[in-house]
């Protein structure tokens, strides 16, 4: 959460009532896939996800063919409708100011009805890197919905930020949430051999070679089947 005004406005958009959070957010059963429980003076769970796609699903959002979760943002049922994200994008404006994402699926028992169940917004939306903002009562559609934007790979930080270094100002703003909640996960989930293709494929300076691998730089297994970046 941004802070407390702002925490609360969500929350009351979510769950169209006032609420407030009882204490800080939750992420020790969620750390590894990004999703944060918070806990709320109405009792009820409410789940929390900031997402850092891959390049293939920016691709798709960007082309208004990021479909999301056939699942009931107010339940565990599946949805009656099939719901495509239409981002609204006005980098570099503040997250804040980037508009609602209102469209959501709903099984045929709710609907946006009284309170819409989950909310979305999209920011720093450009080729190499975007960010989205989940709000959810369901677990299980903030769950998917992060698996979803992760299928497929990250562009480099070189890539993503172009002109940055090492030793960029990767702990504040926009590169710190990048870095620890998206491109970290996604490169610690590659293997030795796979990071040794990906560096490969990507085009990686030497000081970002000599950072990631120090002075043990391997080579791909193959390097036939390595590709170009698109």
């Amino acid at each position: 959460m941004r802070n407390l005004v702002e925490s609360q406005r969500m929350l009351r958009r979510v769950t169209g009532q006032y609420t407030r959070l009882v204490h800080e957010p939750s992420t020790s059963s969620g750390r590894t896939r990004g999703i944060s429980c918070l806990t709320t003076s109405l009792g009820i769970p409410i789940y929390e996800a900031v997402l850092f796609p891959t390049v293939q699903v920016i691709g798709l959002i960007r082309t208004a063919q990021f479909q999301l979760p056939k699942r009931c943002v107010k339940c565990h049922r599946s949805s009656a409708n099939q719901e495509t994200f239409v981002a609204h994008s006005f980098w570099p404006l503040p997250l804040n100011w980037i508009k609602w994402y209102t469209q959501m699926p709903y099984c045929r028992e709710h609907s946006a009805a009284g309170y819409p169940g989950a909310v979305l917004r999209c920011g720093a939306l450009n080729t190499d890197r975007c960010m989205i903002y989940c709000l959810a009562i369901s677990e299980l559609f903030v769950t998917e919905l992060t698996e979803r934007a992760r299928v497929g790979e990250m562009s480099p930080p070189w890539v993503a930020f172009p002109g940055s270094v090492p030793h960029f100002r990767w702990g504040q703003g926009i590169q710190q949430g990048w870095w620890t909640n998206g491109w970290e996960m996604f490169w610690k989930s590659l293997s030795v051999n796979e990071q040794a293709a990906y560096m490969q494929r990507w085009h990686a300076p030497t000081e970002w070679r000599s950072y990631l691998f120090g002075e043990n730089r391997p080579e791909p297994a193959n390097n036939e089947n390595v590709g170009q970046a698109d």
